[in-house]
């Protein structure tokens, strides 16, 4: 009886020890495997930054390949338009060519010698030519102008002078004439100024000194086209 309990007891402690290590196997077998699921864990969180990363250079290589496409149309368009302008110029001089060639074609009709100073007068004379339909360009701009102050019922502040109120006009008085820090006055308020300080003009807006001579106004003080051309 002895000998079997004593069989039992060791059979036991065997069993026993027996499970502690399978349990003690189990759990190396599952840190291991813990370890491994953190390790891929791991892994696909630097995946998902890589591919993170590579979605924020697609879309500045994208926004890059836009800023290009943007460009290069800038450069067609300028391109397009320096075409129209070297265009336009061929057109200018065939048109000039035409017109000296007939020119010649006229004055060898007439009997006439061609002559350098003839072809001055003429090109002096096509000048004159646009110079006149340019003034009556200015005068339609004018008549324009006025019909719209007439219309809205109210000059324009730019037209009057900013001391005197009165408006500008292409007469002696009321000539514009810019100060050297840019404003415009009418010519009698820069005879008014001039009286205060002789030699010198001081803007009464900014203060700023402008060289002045009665003698040699236009060369001082320039007459503002600008707004006598409006």
């Amino acid at each position: 009886m002895q000998r079997l309990c004593k069989f039992f007891k060791k059979t036991g402690k065997s069993k026993k020890f027996a499970l502690e290590d399978e349990l003690d196997q189990l759990k190396l077998e599952t840190d291991a495997l813990r370890q491994s699921l953190a390790d891929e864990r791991s892994k696909n969180l630097d995946l998902h930054t890589h591919l993170e990363n590579e979605r924020e250079a697609q879309g500045v290589y994208r926004l890059q390949a836009i800023q290009e496409n943007e460009k290069l149309e800038k450069l067609r368009m300028i391109q397009k338009h320096r075409d129209e302008k070297i265009t336009e110029l061929e057109k200018d001089i065939d048109v000039n060519k035409r017109r000296l060639e007939a020119f010649e074609a006229h004055a060898s009709n007439c009997g006439t010698v061609f002559d350098s100073n003839v072809l001055k007068q003429f090109l002096k004379d096509e000048g004159s030519q646009r110079e006149k339909y340019r003034m009556k360009m200015m005068k339609a701009r004018k008549m324009l102008q006025k019909a719209q102050e007439k219309e809205e019922g109210d000059q324009k502040a730019w037209s009057l002078c900013e001391v005197c109120a009165f408006q500008f006009a292409d007469t002696e008085e009321q000539t514009p004439r810019v100060l050297a820090c840019g404003h415009t006055v009418c010519q009698s308020c820069v005879v008014k100024l001039a009286a205060q300080t002789p030699g010198e003009i001081k803007c009464p807006f900014d203060r700023v000194s402008s060289n002045w001579s009665d003698q040699e106004k236009d060369i001082y003080l320039q007459k503002n086209l600008s707004l006598l051309h409006m």
